[in-house]
């Protein structure tokens, strides 16, 4: 295990498990959970941003899924080296005598058994989503220091002190940003994604309470605002445009649905294994933040300009049209 603190590489069964150098304490046992200190936080650093964004559970372990792809570089390897190995054995050992054709054979079957096994070992397991709640769990129950960035829960349901106002409640609002979960208001008002688009984001029950007035306030005094809705690859997520209609006071020219959906996911290069994980809703607060942020603030701003705020286009004129969530390297 290569020490977080100091870089130092200890021996786990050795010496145990604390730092012989710097006395760090190892949370994670590498034999038991399958994962050192040194990698989950590095998996922390990547769903931060290098700790410039807050993100939820559902994106630290999306982050942590991708981390755990097949490593094709060593498959590759394993492949070349032994169809390499198998025409060696057969034109060196062929010129020594044709009686050797049982050697031939005994060295061709251990060639291909071993680059087998060694291929095996170089593809790490995938990571069960019950895996790794195991391994969250029991960083937080061992360590001193909460896991800096993470959204656990919702926390704005206090008004902000009377000196933030000017932030929360002055920027100018342009448009309503309608959450299907409370959660993914956190996601974006943590990420400071209100003020930079000029958005009012509320949840779809009305959380936080006290943005609930504000938000009446912008419908009520401008009949043709902006209304966004953003919501997960569901159902019910489909189903939230019926619901804002039936429930609250806007008009269905008003809206604009730019939430993701299951056909979206495979643009978007999610791994068919990460939407196995979870199930039959594969929710917005999953996705890497950085990303949602571009297409929502892209999306924003083109259905201001006239335009649908199509999340697949514009995700195709910004990644490509081969783009994947991993592509850019925050993930490998």
């Amino acid at each position: 295990m290569k020490c977080p603190q100091c870089s130092r590489n200890q021996l786990r069964g050795k010496e145990g498990m604390v730092c012989k150098k710097c006395k760090y304490n190892f949370i994670l046992d590498p034999k038991t959970h399958q994962m050192t200190d040194g990698k989950f936080l590095a998996l922390i650093r990547k769903a931060s941003r290098e700790g410039t964004y807050y993100y939820t559970e559902d994106e630290l372990y999306h982050v942590a899924a991708l981390a755990a792809k097949k490593n094709w570089g060593c498959i590759g390897g394993g492949i070349f080296g032994t169809i390499f190995g198998l025409v060696f054995i057969n034109v060196f050992i062929g010129d020594f005598s044709d009686s050797d054709q049982s050697l031939k054979f005994i060295l061709s079957g251990v060639l291909v058994i071993s680059a087998i096994f060694l291929t095996i070992r170089s593809i790490p397991a995938k990571l069960p989503r019950k895996r790794w709640d195991k391994i969250v769990r029991h960083w937080k129950r061992n360590s001193s220091e909460p896991i800096v960035g993470l959204i656990e829960q919702t926390v704005l349901h206090q008004p902000p002190p009377q000196e933030m106002e000017s932030d929360i409640y002055q920027y100018g609002a342009s448009r309503l940003v309608i959450c299907q979960h409370d959660i993914q208001v956190d996601w974006l008002v943590l990420n400071n994604f209100h003020s930079a688009n000029s958005a009012v984001i509320i949840g779809e029950n009305g959380y936080p309470g006290y943005i609930a007035a504000r938000a009446d306030e912008l419908l009520q005094s401008n009949p043709g605002l902006e209304i966004v809705l953003v919501h997960d690859a569901s159902e019910e997520g489909n189903q939230m445009k019926q619901r804002i209609l039936s429930g609250w006071p806007i008009v269905e020219g008003q809206i604009h649905d730019v939430g993701i959906t299951k056909e979206m996911l495979s643009v978007f290069g999610v791994k068919s294994h990460v939407i196995k994980e979870f199930g039959d809703i594969f929710p917005l607060h999953a996705l890497p933040y950085h990303h949602i942020q571009t297409l929502l603030s892209r999306s924003i701003h083109s259905i201001s300009d006239g335009g649908t705020g199509d999340f697949v286009f514009i995700w195709q004129v910004t990644y490509g049209e081969d783009g994947d969530l991993g592509g850019d390297g925050d993930f490998g």
